[in-house]
């Protein structure tokens, strides 16, 4: 018994690394944020994650409110698809 629920509560660095991420966009259920906070106290890889993983956010939101970057709209991607398409194909 003891066994499964150590298993339950102790995750993997690959769906630890998930839920960093979904932390930052404030996603995490109870049993999700008990789960990541449990593997953070004992692995030091992916506290360094959540280091760096929310730096680079802070850095990103930093910028673009600085150069208030446009809304890119479906017609400008489909542009760009079209312009990738014909590099591929003339290379």
């Amino acid at each position: 018994m003891l066994k499964r629920m150590i298993h339950f509560l102790l995750l993997p660095c690959s769906q630890t690394t998930l839920l960093i991420e979904m932390q930052q966009s404030g996603q995490l259920s109870f049993i999700q944020k008990l789960r990541l906070k449990l593997h953070l106290a004992i692995c030091k890889w992916c506290r360094a994650y959540q280091k760096k993983s929310a730096y680079l956010d802070k850095i990103l939101l930093k910028n673009i409110h600085k150069e208030n970057i446009e809304i890119i709209n479906d017609f400008d991607i489909e542009q760009l698809k079209g312009k990738i398409r014909e590099k591929i194909k003339n290379n």
